[in-house]
């Protein structure tokens, strides 16, 4: 068993989550059921991933597991690739930006979704941001993006407006 950041970090969110989940209960119980599904499943996937980051046997027999995303660090399973795959990253490395682009996207679409909240709704504010984030970000096709981005608006309408009675 070895222990790193991600261990370190993984052990902190388990014990904020089993605090969450312990007050949980004070709720009544209509009010706890969510709190305690959610919860528990996420007690569960944490403990999953400090076990994965600390056990590195565990973390062979998960392969989701995988670190992988802006920060990451390259597996050993990626330093063993053909010399073909390495000119094809090369190539595609020259396409692409840097990790530190990506991160400054994020954060300048945040920026943006702040400022379109400020000046309209809350429910144009969520359609334009998800728009921009699906379409620029995930590269997704113009008609896709916006379809997913109509969808998942329309559910926060029904859900918030309509059926919780919430006004933003």
């Amino acid at each position: 068993m070895r222990i790193s950041e991600r261990s370190i970090f993984s052990l902190i969110l388990i014990v904020t989550m089993g605090v969450f989940v312990a007050l949980s209960f004070t709720f009544n119980p209509q009010a706890r059921l969510f709190p305690l599904v959610v919860g528990g499943i996420t007690f569960i996937m944490l403990i999953i991933q400090f076990f994965g980051d600390s056990v590195p046997s565990i973390a062979r027999r998960f392969p989701f597991l995988r670190q992988e995303g802006v920060f990451s660090a390259p597996s050993n399973q990626d330093k063993q690739k053909s010399e073909q795959d390495e000119q094809v990253e090369e190539e595609q490395a020259k396409n692409e930006k840097s990790p530190w682009a990506a991160v400054a996207t994020i954060i300048l679409s945040i920026a943006g979704f702040i400022v379109i909240l400020h000046f309209t709704s809350y429910l144009l504010a969520v359609l334009v941001f998800l728009f921009f984030v699906i379409c620029i970000l995930g590269k997704e096709k113009l008609i896709k993006s916006l379809g997913i981005a109509v969808l998942i608006t329309g559910f926060m309408y029904v859900l918030f407006d309509l059926i919780l009675n919430t006004r933003f």
